[in-house]
């Protein structure tokens, strides 16, 4: 059974680890937009270079910004768990908290090639340019991930689009 194993706050960024240990499995859930400072971090449209990974992609500022903001507990997280043993992960999100899942699977395969990834995103607004999209497409070809949207939700229209293009 998956247990609790921490729960992690860093500034706005928050998000919690649970483990099953007979499973070697990590699941990874960050919270969505909850109080004020998310909401300005969610205003943040501007795409700018992903400096905590690669960058050579345009992510959305205030997306990046929280995700580098959690970034080394994570990565911390992880690789005590893969010390252990540890061979699945997956990583889940509510809007804000899907933005940082979409982040988190690139790093995390980037970081911990072996590992086997899986994502599920609820209601994820656009987190990059159209190279962030290739090469997220390139990172989770033939691992399961699911996206679950609504189809005409105007918060994830403009004025995202306008910045971050309309397939991103």
């Amino acid at each position: 059974p998956f247990r609790l194993q921490a729960a992690y706050s860093i500034g706005n960024t928050e998000f919690a680890t649970f483990y099953d240990k007979a499973a070697k499995h990590l699941i990874i859930a960050f919270r969505g937009t909850a109080d004020a400072g998310d909401a300005v971090d969610d205003a943040k449209f501007n795409a700018v270079p992903w400096k905590a990974v690669d960058p050579s992609l345009l992510v959305h500022e205030g997306f990046s910004d929280q995700y580098a903001a959690g970034r080394p507990a994570l990565m911390e997280a992880l690789k005590a768990h893969v010390d252990v043993g540890c061979n699945k992960v997956s990583i889940t999100g509510h809007s804000l908290g899907a933005a940082l899942t979409t982040l988190a699977v690139v790093d995390i395969c980037k970081e911990f090639p072996k590992l086997n990834v899986d994502a599920t995103t609820f209601g994820s607004p656009k987190v990059g340019t159209k190279p962030f999209v290739d090469a997220y497409l390139a990172t989770i070809a033939g691992k399961q991930t699911t996206r679950v949207a609504n189809l005409d939700p105007d918060c994830l229209k403009k004025p995202q689009a306008q910045i971050l293009g309309n397939d991103a």
